[in-house]
């Protein structure tokens, strides 16, 4: 990974890679899921061609694929990606969501995220099951 490194050594690791590839990561993922099991990832939006060629090269078909702004106006700093081993759904963008409003304060969905509430509203909620 790129970035400056973590003082944390967990943390570093999570985040950049140190200890394993994406490629052996999704791998992993694949060998521990069942038939239709779930995958969801955090990942850095400039690697999302990368990660979607890895999850098809492992049969884990990405279902959901949602970017995370720090605002409404700021680019992208994490997707969060939902696969499916051996799946057939169709990839399904959500709407962005953001973490601050404008004005600095956290938006209504991130409070409810934080609180555990579900936000009923069609960006977390597809009617799947």
């Amino acid at each position: 990974g790129n970035g400056r490194l973590n003082p944390h050594p967990e943390k570093a690791i999570a985040r950049h890679e140190l200890a394993i590839t994406l490629s052996q990561l999704v791998q992993a993922a694949r060998h521990l899921l069942c038939r239709r099991g779930l995958l969801v990832m955090v990942y850095h939006p400039s690697r999302l061609p990368e990660l979607c060629c890895q999850l098809e090269t492992a049969s884990l078909r990405p279902r959901r694929l949602r970017l995370v702004h720090a605002t409404p106006q700021a680019p992208a700093s994490m997707l969060l990606v939902e696969a499916v081993r051996d799946g057939r759904d169709a990839l399904t963008v959500l709407p962005p969501l953001s973490v601050y409003e404008a004005a600095g304060h956290y938006t209504a969905e991130m409070q409810a995220i934080f609180q555990g509430r579900v936000v009923p509203d069609a960006a977390t909620d597809t009617g799947e099951n």
